[in-house]
């Protein structure tokens, strides 16, 4: 009977399961294609909006991020490419620049990095959203840097990519390394290497306040340099960058887990480290205060530890403040030094006698800890250990003038041009033109530690220039990198 006051008469008992089920399978399909439909017209929204012009617009914005970072550096950075262009469809855009070069200039000419170029064949990025934002940018092999003296090339597999985000006023680039490189300088290759996975780097910037986080890991990775290796078990580098009232406020740690050396660093067995380091300085740059330490390294039998304080004043060239060394092991240390050959003879020599000096012993040994305490008032003298700067600079021209001797003391004595065994030909023998291609890049070397030099030198003589005194100081600092 139908009992129609009640509306539909529920259907039998043995089809209500099935009418259930077919009405639950309808309701989750309408849900899940209205669901798909939102997200894929979004999707297509936020990608219909990336023309070129937009693209270009975040380019230059993404350079006036840049040249922000580097204004404490006195550095300007500018982009530029051969063409932009824009490939694929609604669902996956591609940017691509063509042949873009990246150059960095400063008011300074001796600064070492004016005139730098860094350039690629091209340089691809696939936006997340239209506002470009967020980003997974791929570098190609190879990357060349030019300045004025050298071409370094540099090569890796498989491409680096980098992940681009942004969210709540910061932007974040995180990027894993590429499982093997090289570095190659003016054609030769210097550098080479495989990093292990979870070797890489992530930066973090807040667009607010200006802080500046980084980290770098290398994990598992052998690095080739020239005829020696090293093997990294673990290395942990950090940055942390703040501003504050116009002043920088900046913190470095370091922390080496294991290092084995092999090649010609063998000598130096297996060492760990670990260094912090603390500046302040103006948002122009000037240092006002470095506090460097605890830094500690061990190898095989010997142990340096360190740590250092240092203020700047406008009206002083050097910092006043002091600093600690300490070297246990110190016969130990000096000879892995000499037998891995990251110093030469004289430089070996110089480096014992200004332990010596610096120290008061009369000779170094193998449980040998020396302890050398350095400080300078301000307006005063350096005093190093148990010596002032003068006499300690007077031993070290000492050491440098001393004639260099061959391991069983005979002086060794340049050859005149004139002396330099030739072929029959008349040309210059192949073992001294291995020697002067040898000398040749010894003075690369040496030319690109002038550089540094240069650049120190450069940032004492510049004219101090007056700005607001900190709380912790009277007077600004001199300028330094």
């Amino acid at each position: 009977m139908n009992d129609s006051k009640h509306g539909t008469m529920p259907p039998p008992d043995d089809e209500e399961p099935v009418a259930k089920e077919r009405r639950s399978y309808t309701g989750l399909a309408v849900a899940s294609s209205v669901i798909l439909l939102v997200a894929v017209v979004g999707f297509v929204a936020s990608r219909a909006g990336i023309d070129r012009a937009t693209v270009e617009q975040r380019v230059r914005e993404a350079e006036a991020g840049l040249n922000e970072m580097l204004k404490p550096r006195g550095y300007q950075a500018t982009l530029a490419y051969d063409d932009l262009a824009l490939s694929g469809g609604l669902f996956s855009r591609m940017v691509t620049l063509k042949n873009p070069v990246l150059e960095f200039a400063h008011p300074n000419p001796l600064s070492p990095y004016n005139g730098t170029k860094i350039r690629l064949e091209q340089l691809s990025f696939v936006p997340g959203d239209s506002s470009l934002q967020t980003a997974e940018i791929t570098l190609p092999s190879p990357v060349e840097i030019i300045n004025p003296r050298h071409t370094y090339v540099i090569s890796g597999e498989p491409a680096l990519v980098i992940d681009v985000a942004a969210q709540e006023g910061e932007r974040s680039w995180e990027a894993d390394f590429p499982a093997s490189f090289s570095i190659t300088r003016d054609g030769k290759e210097i550098r080479s290497g495989t990093l292990g996975e979870g070797s890489g780097s992530h930066v973090v910037q807040n667009s607010t306040t200006g802080a500046l986080k980084k980290q770098i890991m290398l994990k598992d990775s052998k690095l080739h340099i020239d005829e020696a290796e090293l093997a990294i078990d673990e290395l942990a580098m950090y940055s942390d960058i703040t501003k504050d009232e116009g002043m920088l406020s900046e913190e470095y740690s370091l922390k080496l887990d294991k290092l084995t050396p092999a090649g010609t660093l063998t000598p130096l067995g297996p060492v760990s480290a670990e260094l912090k380091a603390k500046l302040k300085a103006s948002e122009q740059g000037k240092l006002q205060m470095l506090e460097v330490g605890p830094l500690s390294i061990t190898g095989e039998g010997y142990r340096v530890e360190a740590g250092s304080e240092w203020k700047f004043n406008a009206s002083e060239i050097l910092p006043y403040g002091n600093a600690g060394l300490k070297v246990t092991g110190a016969r130990r240390m000096v000879d892995a030094v000499g037998k891995a050959k990251l110093l030469g003879p004289v430089e070996l020599a110089v480096l014992e006698s200004a332990l010596l000096k610096t120290s008061g012993q009369d000779a170094l040994s193998d449980e040998q800890e020396i302890a050398i305490h350095i400080e300078r008032q301000s307006g005063g003298p350096f005093k190093i250990g148990n010596t002032t700067f003068e006499e300690l600079a007077a031993s070290v021209f000492q050491e440098l003038l001393r004639p260099a001797a061959t391991g069983d003391g005979q002086l060794v004595v340049p050859p005149a041009a004139g002396d330099m065994p030739q072929t029959e030909d008349g040309a210059t023998d192949g073992s001294v033109k291995d020697t002067l291609s040898d000398t040749g890049d010894a003075l690369g070397e040496a030319e690109d530690r002038l550089d540094s030099a240069i650049e120190s030198l450069e940032k004492i003589t510049q004219e101090p220039q007056e700005a607001p005194a900190s709380p912790a100081m009277d007077h600004d600092g001199i300028e330094t990198e």
